[in-house]
């Protein structure tokens, strides 16, 4: 009889061992699954540090030759137009100064003043008199940046 004991004994043992390294491998009930939206993955610990997204903006470049390239980009609470312009990975320089960013090119087109032109921006098909630093982004929002001659 004390054998048939130990037996179940040693059977139930390594059964509650044998389920404590499932869990615990698995992780049942205690991982965080990445969110995924737009084609962009964040992992649990970005989605921890950033600011939750807000909601999506259309960002349109619009060199002149023709062929804008538009993209939906996510933006979280508080995000300027800078920072879309910066998590849409759009080729940009710039220069800081105590009045702000100024944009001097995208995607390698800079801004010729002997040309008289210049990278300006539009919200929602009106021109922008912010810095790009300045300028909140909305859900919904269409912000076009044009390379072109300015009459001023």
């Amino acid at each position: 009889m004390m054998k048939k004991i130990d037996k179940r004994l040693k059977i139930s043992i390594g059964i509650a061992i044998a389920s404590a390294v499932v869990i615990g491998v698995l992780g049942v009930g205690a991982r965080v699954k990445p969110r995924q939206e737009a084609g962009k993955v964040r992992s649990a610990e970005q989605a921890e540090t950033e600011a939750p997204i807000e909601g999506k903006a259309t960002l349109i470049v619009d060199d002149g030759t023709g062929s804008p390239q538009e993209i939906e980009t996510e933006f979280g609470e508080g995000d300027t137009v800078f920072d879309l312009l910066k998590q849409a990975g759009v080729d940009i320089e710039y220069t800081e100064s105590n009045i702000g960013i100024f944009i001097d090119a995208i995607g390698g087109i800079f801004n010729d003043e002997k040309e008289n032109k210049y990278w300006m921006y539009y919200v929602n098909s009106e021109m922008v008199k912010k810095g790009v630093g300045e300028q909140s982004v909305e859900p919904g929002d269409k912000i076009e940046f044009r390379y072109g001659k300015v009459s001023w």
